[in-house]
């Protein structure tokens, strides 16, 4: 749609005739839809499905975060670890054994991690965004496809991420995307900058730029994404290695080797209750147990540890009616009975 609109106003008649109905209907078909899949609407009945209601609890539980929490969020990655305490009765009656680790729209997953001034980093830099791109096809003559597909990735990115998870193949690329509109944009500023009118014509003139060596500027680059990848490697391999060791244990069926590679630095508390459920499974309910212990030691918010403590520990045990105290904490919508 953004390529189309970009080709019809290439010319004046179609910018002042064609384009202005074209984005009035584009507008009125989104908002149907919109309309549509939050059961409003004659599109009600063919859009509106129950993972769109399930999306909105999700929303509904991140905006009850950042209103909590508006200043640090709830903590970076832990969406997951609240959802149950923020989410309303309604989704407690509806889907009660329904979770998710994500808000399933990149804005409010970011608020609700980061709180306010994170959301507001990330809003700050989408109109960034939308301004480079305006600034630059202003300046531009005629049409730069590349770059008209550069921002229609972006754009198709950023909807997206409206009513999605920040999936790491499509995050990467949006945020590539953004940096090179950006970056374009501030690399081409003096080079159509400045304009006379002669004649009814539009004479584009050159700025003075600053020159730069280019063996310089490519040392300098070749250096920092060097630097850059080699940072990234040694904050990620640690991850990669005790992921890629713990699917090694699983495949080799033995317990030990599940509880050495769940308990590997550095440990992840779903690894763990993976782990834990597995042994449980087995019969191997001590060593569950102290696997489970181990992740709330941890991490004490997360709800799934204490809902398998609920089943690992015998009701007579005295610590039975803490783990209900801290189950109930977590899931008020949908407390232990």
């Amino acid at each position: 749609i953004v390529s189309i609109l970009f080709f019809i106003q290439d010319t004046k008649f179609s910018r002042r005739f064609v384009v202005a109905p074209f984005i009035c209907s584009f507008g009125f078909l989104v908002s149907m839809a919109i309309l549509g899949t939050l059961k409003i609407g004659p599109l009600a009945d063919t859009l509106y499905k129950t993972s769109v209601r399930q999306r909105g609890y999700y929303w509904d539980a991140a905006i009850e975060m950042i209103r909590s929490h508006p200043i640090l969020g709830v903590g970076l990655d832990s969406y997951g670890d609240w959802y149950y305490r923020f989410r309303s009765t309604e989704a407690a009656l509806n889907t009660p054994n329904t979770s998710s680790n994500t808000a399933h729209n990149v804005f409010l997953d970011l608020g609700a991690s980061g709180g306010v001034p994170l959301l507001l980093i990330y809003i700050i830099l989408a109109l960034m965004t939308i301004h480079s791109s305006v600034k630059y096809l202003r300046r531009s003559q005629g049409n730069n496809w590349s770059y008209n597909a550069l921002i229609a990735s972006w754009i198709g990115y950023l909807a997206q991420s409206v009513i999605s998870i920040n999936q790491l193949g499509l995050a990467i690329w949006g945020w590539i995307a953004m940096g090179a509109i950006i970056g374009i944009e501030f690399k081409s500023r003096g080079e159509i900058l400045n304009s006379d009118h002669a004649g009814g014509k539009t004479i584009y003139k050159n700025r003075p730029l600053k020159v730069y060596s280019k063996d310089k500027s490519s040392v300098t680059s070749v250096t920092s994404v060097t630097i850059g990848l080699i940072i990234g490697s040694v904050i990620t391999f640690p991850y990669f290695a005790a992921d890629s060791n713990f699917r090694s244990a699983l495949d080799s069926k033995s317990a030990s080797a599940i509880i050495n590679a769940a308990t590997r630095s550095p440990t992840v508390s779903a690894r763990n209750i993976q782990a834990a459920q597995i042994l449980a499974a087995n019969n191997l309910l001590y060593e569950a147990k102290e696997l489970t212990e181990r992740v709330i030691e941890d991490n004490p918010k997360y709800f799934n540890a204490w809902e398998m403590l609920v089943h690992l520990v015998p009701e007579t045990s005295p610590d039975y009616s803490v783990i209900i105290e801290n189950y109930n904490k977590l899931n008020p919508g949908r407390p232990f009975k």
